[in-house]
C-alpha cells in the first residue's frame, strides 16, 4: 500500500464517503503522504490514552488535511479566503500554509459540518499549530511533521519519540523544530505558531 505499513482496520474505520472523496482529490504522492500521516495518528492513539476520545476526528483529520495541497496556489488562496475569517495579513504572505484552510473550505463545502467544528479547525491550522489548546490539531501537527515520507532528521527524531515522551512535550518539540526551520532560513513566522509554542511551555 504505497510502501506505508498502515493497518487495514484503520482504513476500514473511516467513512467510505470521506475516503473515496479524499482519494479522488490527491495525487499518488499526496495519497502516500496521507497514509503515512494516518499511520502516525494510529501510533499516537496507541501511545496516548488521552487521545482516544478524539479517535474518529483524528483519523478524519489525517485523511483530509491535505485535500487542497495539489490545487494551484491561486485556487488554494481563493478557497482559504472563503473561510469565516479569511486570510490575515501575515497568512497572505505565507503561501505554504494556504492548503490547510483551503482543505478546510473544501471539506465544509462537501460535507455537513460547521466552521467551528474541531475537525475543520484542525485541518485549517495544521501548518501553524493552534494558539489555544486543541488536541486534534496538536496531534495532527505531530503526525504531519513526522510522516514517513519526511526524510529530514528532525522528522525522524519525532517519529522515534512517539510513546517515549509525554504528549504535550512531543507537540512542543515538533513546534520547536518547525520554528527553528523558519529561523534558520529567515522565513516569516505566523504569530499563531509562537502562541502554540508558548502555550506548551512548562
Amino acid at each position: 500500500m504505497n510502501k506505508i505499513a498502515l493497518k487495514q482496520n484503520v482504513l476500514r474505520s473511516l467513512d467510505s464517503d470521506y475516503l473515496r472523496w479524499a482519494r479522488e482529490l490527491m495525487s499518488e504522492n499526496r495519497w502516500s503522504h496521507t497514509l503515512g500521516v494516518l499511520n502516525n495518528i494510529d501510533r499516537l492513539l496507541d501511545s496516548y490514552a488521552q487521545l482516544d476520545p478524539f479517535r474518529e476526528q483524528l483519523l478524519l483529520a489525517g485523511l483530509l488535511h491535505d485535500v487542497g495541497k495539489d490545487l494551484p496556489l491561486n485556487q488554494q488562496k481563493q478557497l482559504a479566503g472563503q473561510l469565516q475569517n479569511g486570510l490575515d495579513e501575515i497568512e497572505q504572505q505565507l503561501p505554504a500554509i494556504w492548503h490547510g484552510p483551503a482543505a478546510a473550505r473544501l471539506v465544509l463545502s462537501e460535507f455537513n459540518l460547521k466552521t467551528a467544528d474541531p475537525l475543520i479547525e484542525a485541518i485549517a491550522l495544521h501548518s501553524t499549530g493552534a494558539s489555544t489548546k486543541h488536541t486534534i490539531c496538536d496531534a495532527l501537527v505531530v503526525a504531519d511533521f513526522s510522516a514517513p515520507d519526511r526524510d529530514f532528521s528532525e522528522a525522524g527524531q519525532i517519529r522515534d519519540k512517539i510513546s517515549k515522551l509525554p504528549f504535550n512535550r512531543l507537540v512542543h518539540e515538533t513546534i520547536r523544530y518547525k520554528l527553528l526551520e523558519c529561523l534558520d532560513n529567515f522565513k516569516l513566522i505566523h504569530p499563531r505558531s509562537l502562541e502554540a509554542y508558548n502555550r506548551l511551555c512548562e
